[in-house]
């Protein structure tokens, strides 16, 4: 009985929220990627146009939440426009590592590094190879994503030694 009550206000809420971001326009893209991750609204079509065009107003902290439903959608080519349009401009900066948040460009002496800095290779690496889980089951779906690729290099660690291949 408890369980149906809970459901029942479960549903409730989240018709709520779609409601809500159904309604309104003046919801930040941070709301919108963590509705669509919590599957509250089916879609972030909108934030998936600006990355289109490059346009991302997520500051580096949370663009791991960011990417991850660009990922869940299936929009790998505007993830990859996101990913070299902001930190693109940190390594054309000299960077050699990627910046804590955008303001760092202005006064390079800090935030300079963070663990957020493994973001963009995380989420390149996954877009690329195509390597995603499909369901909580933890089967993996293969479908590389190679439009944007110019040259890949791989090295394999084996027992005695490296394997080293590149492809152009």
């Amino acid at each position: 009985e408890k369980a149906f009550l809970y459901k029942t206000k479960n549903l409730k809420l989240k018709k709520s929220l779609q409601e809500i971001f159904q309604n309104s326009s003046g919801i930040c893209e941070h709301a919108r990627c963590a509705a669509f991750l919590a599957d509250i609204v089916e879609n972030i079509d909108n934030v998936a146009k600006n990355a289109e065009k490059g346009i991302c107003n997520s500051d580096i902290l949370f663009m791991f939440f960011l990417f991850k439903a660009l990922g869940k959608a299936g929009k790998t080519r505007e993830l990859i426009r996101i990913i070299k349009s902001v930190f693109g401009e940190m390594l054309k900066d000299g960077a050699s590592t990627f910046y804590e948040t955008r303001f760092a460009r202005q006064s390079k002496s800090k935030a300079l590094c963070q663990g957020v800095g493994a973001v963009p290779g995380y989420f390149l690496m996954h877009a690329f190879s195509g390597v995603r889980e499909i369901s909580t089951s933890k089967p993996v779906m293969v479908e590389a994503f190679t439009e944007d690729i110019e040259c890949v290099m791989i090295e394999i660690p084996l027992k005695n030694g490296t394997y080293a291949f590149e492809t152009i």
